[in-house]
């Protein structure tokens, strides 16, 4: 962002790819290094995402409401963003702040509505002022949005002010590290170091923490953010205190699991997952889980049975969030979005970039079940070799659907032999029995076969 001469022009950044990140990448992996690479190119997507966003609001007649001007914004973001560099690159790249871009921008252009005026959600805006202003240590007087009595603050935490219409406004001031809402219900702290307390009006955000690499992994664990599912906003869904002590000694055990088969993805997820919203888990009793490239760094998940399902749904989110960010990079396909073809996971026929997402995502799971397999209990065993031959199976069968599809591009046929090149050129793998193997094929065959 410029923080001179208004709306002018912004200077344009082009990113490069390097060639080590690209192949590390489409071999599945991409470590500590190439994730922080993706960060960087989404904070410049998310710039020009609040840029247009502002244009916008600018532009539509009564797209703010009640709330201050556009202008407003862009000045004191501008100026937070000159004080306090990191911390408006942290704050701009949290994960519920990019599903909230979208979603306005959506909601700007006509393709995604909502269930309140126009102003209610794109005066979210100022909310994010709000924070951005506090961690650069910004004195700030503005007003937001209330939802159902309900004001959020990204990376924060929540107000409640009941007894108000279902969309209202509020008062915010901000002064001497202190975050005040219409006066009396006091946020202290500059952000993610913060307290996490509820008080009286005040819901506070929780942390997940785990260790990589040798140092801290700290997680936004996300239950009240509006914008912290894939849709429309949602209201706060607040986990009782004894799921959030099993979230958090889930998530531990998860990363010891991960630090002992796979350092290096351990060390990635460190550095580029900085959320994780809580969602129900399916009547299936199966693991429910999504990630979206507006929400690089972010992933829903419902909660796992054990430390080993936790550490696959952690790698097959950060899979598709990896290859989110570098999409939004390079063109790996130009296809027409028909849904035509059999994904091996799946029941529905799936478009070419949907194929890609899953299939890159099994990469990740067939590459973690294979470092886990050794490790796995005597108990367990039969089970994770299935899963491995089973996985890579499905994978394989993935890849070679994709290899036929003529609208790949270069970079994308390029980037499916580093797929494919990471993948044992063998059938079956020395390590899973003959019996376990032939009932993986079996599975494999029955799913295409009731798929067709």
């Amino acid at each position: 962002m410029q923080t001179a001469g208004g709306h002018e022009p912004a200077r344009a950044v082009h990113h490069l790819v390097p060639s080590e990140h690209f192949d590390a990448l489409a071999s599945g992996r991409g470590g500590p290094d190439a994730v922080r690479l993706l960060r960087t190119t989404e904070y410049s997507r998310r710039l020009l995402l609040l840029r247009s966003l502002l244009d916008g609001a600018a532009r539509t007649p009564g797209a703010l409401g009640p709330l201050p001007s556009a202008d407003s914004a862009w000045e004191t973001l501008a100026a937070a963003q000159e004080r306090a560099p990191e911390e408006f690159r942290e704050l701009l790249l949290h994960p519920q702040v990019g599903v909230w871009l979208g979603h306005g921008l959506r909601r700007l252009r006509h393709t995604a509505w909502g269930d309140g005026p126009l102003w209610t959600d794109l005066g979210h805006l100022f909310a994010v002022c709000a924070v951005a202003a506090l961690r650069a240590g910004l004195p700030l007087r503005t007003t937001v949005p209330v939802r159902d009595g309900d004001a959020m603050f990204p990376a924060l935490g929540m107000a409640r002010l009941p007894g108000r219409p279902r969309w209202a406004t509020a008062e915010v001031v901000v002064a001497a590290g202190r975050l005040t809402v219409e006066p009396h219900r006091e946020r202290a702290g500059p952000g993610p170091s913060g307290p996490e307390g509820d008080a009286p009006g005040w819901l506070g955000l929780r942390r997940l923490r785990a260790r990589a690499a040798g140092h801290p992994v700290d997680v936004w664990l996300d239950d009240l953010d509006p914008y912290r599912e894939l849709g429309e906003p949602l209201p706060p869904g607040r986990i009782a205190p004894d799921g959030t002590a099993r979230w958090r000694a889930g998530f531990g055990r998860a990363f010891e699991v991960l630090e002992e088969c796979d350092p290096e993805t351990a060390a990635a997820l460190a550095v580029g997952l900085r959320s994780l919203t809580p969602v129900p888990a399916p009547p299936s009793g199966l693991v429910r889980s999504a990630s979206s490239g507006d929400a690089f760094g972010g992933l829903l998940c419902s909660p796992p049975p054990d430390p080993v399902t936790f550490a696959v749904t952690l790698v097959h989110e950060f899979q598709h969030l990896k290859l989110g960010a570098l999409v939004h990079l390079l063109t790996l396909e130009r296809d027409d979005g028909a849904a035509r073809h059999h994904a091996p996971w799946r029941d529905d026929p799936r478009p070419l970039n949907g194929l890609l997402q899953g299939a890159y995502a099994f990469l990740g799971i067939a590459d973690f079940r294979s470092r886990h397999l050794d490790r796995a209990p005597a108990a367990g065993r039969t089970f994770a070799e299935f899963e491995l031959a089973l996985v890579r199976r499905q994978t394989r069968e993935a890849i070679a659907t994709l290899s036929a599809d003529p609208a790949l591009t270069a970079h994308g046929r390029r980037f499916l032999a580093g797929m494919t090149a990471r993948l044992p050129a063998g059938a079956s793998d020395p390590r899973v029995r003959p019996g376990v193997d032939a009932l993986a094929a079996l599975a494999a065959a029955d799913h295409r076969v009731e798929w067709r």
